[in-house]
């Protein structure tokens, strides 16, 4: 990090019916080893006991002091993961935003090794690699058939020539609560999408228009592996809205409205994008990249 002051961090977490599990996502901020830090949460319409649960946690003696603010919202209805992350965003003052979803939790050094990464290298958003774990925190990257592949996934990202060529491939980052990002560059590409399965995708990919994120692969978050997951409820949507997701992306390079020098396209990667194009399956979204209308599901 730089001499001066560190950059405040916004860590902000969206809430959806985790009782059971929010507690020890909150504490898992407060854990953190580094301390220039606002915690912003917001609960989007439970059914449960979650809010009630944040405020036992918030509430604990000691537990607000260690952070510049604390703030706990309840938006009025349920407005969807995108929305809420939005909202998040907009109450954010720090330079810096993290994501944390509420049934998943940090690894104790996760905002000192991403803010000191972001602050050496320059880079606009940054991810780490992602360790799951069970409903008791137990770690099942290498048991669950699921986290196996979820690994792989990451694993996979050093066999591609860039960190922008591994996120056009598939979504590397995993989840939304591992985006780690400058508040400007939010506001350079534009919220999350009203999509409800690739929303973190998707914004992944518009950074990689503007700037190369950069990839930790020191396993600084733990994902929860448990039946609520989205990716469950939501697998029928995966399909339509990962076409407009790459669709969109293409979109922009066919037009070339792209500031970053090493983004996946025919201009920035003559020859390597034409045959990992080919590896991929992907031209048929190349050809279709000037007619990329939001999908039906994204509602």
């Amino acid at each position: 990090m730089s001499a001066s002051r560190p950059p405040l961090v916004s860590v902000i977490v969206p809430a959806f019916n985790h009782e059971a599990l929010i507690g020890e996502c909150l504490e898992s901020v407060a854990d953190q080893t580094y301390r220039d830090v606002e915690l912003l949460v917001l609960d989007d319409g439970s059914r449960d006991g979650t809010v009630a649960a944040a405020e036992r946690t918030i509430g604990r003696p000691g537990f607000a002091k260690r952070f510049a603010r604390v703030e706990l919202v309840r938006n009025e209805r349920n407005l969807g993961a995108h929305e809420t992350l939005n909202r998040g965003v907009s109450m954010a003052r720090g330079e810096l935003c993290a994501v944390l979803n509420s049934d998943d939790r940090y690894g104790r050094e996760r905002l000192s090794a991403l803010v000191d990464a972001l602050q050496s290298s320059g880079a606009e958003i940054a991810f780490s690699a992602v360790r799951m774990i069970d409903t008791a925190g137990r770690d099942i990257t290498e048991e669950d058939w699921f986290a196996t592949q979820l690994s792989h996934t990451q694993r996979s990202i050093r066999a591609w020539p860039s960190v922008g060529w591994a996120s056009l491939r598939q979504n590397v980052a995993l989840s939304t609560g591992n985006l780690f990002f400058r508040r400007g560059l939010a506001q350079r590409i534009g919220p999350f999408r009203a999509l409800r399965y690739c929303h973190d995708w998707d914004f992944l990919l518009r950074a990689v228009l503007v700037t190369e994120p950069l990839f930790l692969p020191a396993p600084l978050y733990d994902y929860r592996i448990h039946e609520s997951n989205s990716f469950r409820s939501l697998a029928n949507v995966a399909n339509v809205e990962s076409a407009y997701v790459l669709r969109a992306y293409f979109a922009r390079i066919r037009a070339r409205s792209f500031k970053n020098p090493l983004a996946p396209g025919p201009e920035t990667w003559p020859g390597v994008f034409e045959s990992l194009m080919e590896m991929m399956g992907f031209w048929g979204h190349w050809q279709l990249a000037r007619r990329c209308d939001p999908p039906d599901a994204a509602g």
